[in-house]
This record gives structure tokens, sequence and C-alpha cells, in this order.
């Protein structure tokens, strides 16, 4: 792993890091490829000298809710159309409205821990911006839980690197 980051250099495993985790939410492909091992993989390399820790959490945090705005945007834009989409059927007319019985019910804390449930991060920010949730809330709500779980995983990754050889 560190081969990697030796070969492009830590600035470009930065940025692919950062596309990834913004692309998570913002493209959803959050549903199939979740961040949790590359925030990991960011904690392990940080042990082992390969990347500056505080510039990685920094890095995956400002991506993370960059990512999750763009799916708020997304789904104050285009709200209710996202579920004629071939995902949005998928997920069920039951699944949206219980999904916005939580939000109403729960509001911010749904935010909150959303963001920590791999599959339902990936489609919080368009089910709160298609309800209307204002953005500001939105947006301290999102960033608790994106703070939760950022910090959270590359620590992980930066305790657990400890058990790793360095390469």
């Amino acid at each position: 792993m560190g081969d990697v980051v030796e070969s492009h250099g830590a600035i470009a495993t930065y940025v692919a890091a950062a596309i990834l985790l913004a692309a998570e939410v913002g493209t959803l492909i959050g549903v199939a490829i979740p961040a949790a091992p590359i925030l990991v993989a960011l904690g392990a390399l940080s042990r082992h000298g390969h990347l500056d820790l505080p510039v990685a959490m920094a890095v995956a945090f400002a991506a993370a809710l960059l990512g999750d705005t763009a799916g708020y945007w997304e789904g104050r834009v285009v709200g209710p159309r996202i579920r004629q989409t071939r995902l949005g059927k998928r997920i069920g007319p039951h699944r949206w409205l219980r999904a916005e019985r939580t939000l109403v019910r729960h509001g911010g804390a749904a935010v909150t821990v959303g963001r920590l449930i791999a599959v339902v991060r990936t489609l919080v920010p368009r089910l709160v911006g298609a309800a209307g949730l204002g953005y500001r809330q939105f947006l301290v709500c999102n960033a608790a839980g994106v703070a939760l779980e950022v910090f959270g995983m590359i620590l992980v990754g930066y305790l657990g690197g400890a058990a790793l050889p360095n390469p």
C-alpha cells in the first residue's frame, strides 16, 4: 500500500481519496463502494509515515461533506423524481415513506445517525433535500456524522496500522 503512495506521491493519494469519498454520496457509488476501506487505508498510511494524519483527516472530512452537500442539493432540485429512478423504485414506496417519517420525527439526529450507516449514508442527503429540511440544519447535523465516521475510521486504520508491517 505504501508503494502506491511512494510511486504516485502523497498529493495524488489525497486527491484520489477525496474524489472517491466525495463520489461515494455525491454520485451514488456508495451503494456499491463504501468509504470505510478508504478511510482505514488513510489511517494506516498515516501510521507508517506515508501520509500526514491531520491532512488526511481534513481532506477526508471536506470531501465527504462536499459529496453529501451535492447529494442534498440534488434531492432539493430533483425532489420526488428520485423515487422514479431505477434505484428509487428498488427501494420501494414503503421504505421512502418510513424514511420521511423518521426524518420528520427525529430531524437532525436522523441525519447524523444516517451518515454512519453505509447504504443509508448515500441516500439520506437526497431524501433530506427532497423533504425540504433546511440546508443549515442539514449541514450542522451532517457535519457531526461526517466527523464521527471520518475521524473514527481513520483512527481505526491508524491504530490498526501498528499491526501491519511497514513496507
